[in-house]
């Protein structure tokens, strides 16, 4: 079904593929919380400490122990820089530049896919 949605966005006309990429980078997003949120209640219904941030970037901004409403403020607040960012790289003059926008959200989904598989692999554990 989701396939189906992703390949609509793709070739529909009127729908830029920067905004089809930033709906796929919040699908990853929402997935990576899920899942890590999933992991987090199970380990609290078992007496275990919830997970400890280890990632640096994500520590200052999530705190050592992430929270559910921290990670949905940050994800907005990060889709919407992004969004800015390609509208403002999209003006640019320069061709070069203009071609970057494309840059800003695969950085995006390709990070949030790795924490996703780790989630998904540590979870095992």
């Amino acid at each position: 079904m989701s396939a189906c949605i992703f390949l609509f966005l793709l070739t529909c006309p009127r729908f830029h593929a920067e905004s089809t990429l930033l709906i796929v980078q919040a699908s990853v997003m929402a997935a990576d919380g899920a899942t890590t949120r999933s992991i987090d209640a199970q380990l609290r219904r078992n007496g275990v400490p919830p997970p400890y941030e280890h990632n640096p970037v994500a520590r200052a901004v999530l705190g050592d122990y992430p929270t559910w409403p921290r990670m949905i403020g940050a994800g907005y607040a990060e889709l919407t820089l992004e969004s800015l960012a390609i509208s403002e790289l999209a003006r640019s003059r320069h061709k070069v530049v203009r071609g970057l926008r494309w840059f800003v959200p695969t950085v995006g989904i390709a990070g949030h896919a790795f924490a996703l598989g780790v989630t998904i692999g540590g979870a095992g554990q």
